[in-house]
């Protein structure tokens, strides 16, 4: 199950035949896997008209490397990871190649309509949408601390203004005197 997944993916077509009988198209809808061993332990099909176009999201896959981010330190931003298409069930195509090679600078970008789309397949995203780009290195900002003047006493700072409140008579109670015991 694991080596058709792999070769298949969810979106290519495959023969089932169950209890051996007439095998059907299919692709796989979803994959059940143990939470501990990643293994594989129920796979969902969906039987497939090959004359009929249908909806399907492809997964978007990344290879090569951008210069910005070998060479200064750039981050590397990607805002999709499938395309939604249509098309007939044996054109789709199992997965997209996005080359980051393209991205030289902070500047460059790569957009839907930058990627190569299989003809027999009619691409549903918009193609002005963004797939990936370098945002510029986080650069950790250190906060200067003043120096004191050496001539000053510590924590003292000359020539400020010092304001003087004073508190209204009817707000000032005196405190009772305390009893002292001898």
């Amino acid at each position: 199950l694991e080596q058709l997944y792999h070769q298949a993916g969810r979106t290519s077509v495959v023969k089932v035949s169950v209890d051996g009988g007439q095998p059907t198209s299919a692709i796989i809808k979803s994959v059940q896997r143990n939470p501990l061993t990643r293994r594989a332990v129920h796979i969902d099909f969906f039987a497939v008209d090959l004359t009929h176009e249908m909806l399907a999201d492809i997964p978007l896959t990344f290879t090569g490397t951008s210069p910005a981010v070998e060479l200064e330190g750039a981050i590397l931003f990607t805002s999709l990871d499938h395309l939604k298409v249509r098309g007939l069930p044996g054109d789709l195509p199992h997965e997209i190649a996005v080359d980051l090679a393209p991205l030289v600078d902070l500047e460059a970008t790569i957009h839907v309509r930058d990627l190569t789309i299989p003809p027999d397949v009619t691409l549903l995203t918009d193609p002005s949408d963004l797939v990936a780009r370098v945002l510029p290195p986080r650069v950790e900002e250190v906060e200067e601390v003043p120096v004191a003047d050496t001539e000053s006493p510590a924590g003292v700072v000359e020539d400020a203004p010092v304001a003087v409140v004073e508190a209204p008579a009817a707000l000032v109670e005196e405190a009772p005197a305390a009893e002292v015991e001898s």
